[in-house]
């Protein structure tokens, strides 16, 4: 699960995903993740030979605007 924290009006998460692939596949995910619409980054990346494959993590953030809470409409 990733961690989630509260900074100002932003909401900052972070996760480690965990790889294991082939090389072009490992890096067709790394590029995906970069190039996406959504604010994400891989800030960290740890890979390591084994056999035909790669494993490894990468960890990545993402930011997202806390939403705004909705005004109470209710008369008092």
């Amino acid at each position: 699960l990733p961690e989630i924290e509260v900074v100002g009006s932003w909401r900052l998460l972070q996760v480690v995903v965990t790889m294991r692939g082939a090389e072009a596949a490992v890096l067709g995910f790394l590029k995906r993740v970069e190039s996406d619409r959504k604010l994400l980054r891989v800030v960290g990346f740890e890979m390591r030979d084994e056999g035909p494959n790669l494993i490894g993590s990468a960890t990545v953030v993402g930011f997202s605007p806390l939403a705004a809470k909705p005004k109470d409409n209710a008369d008092g």
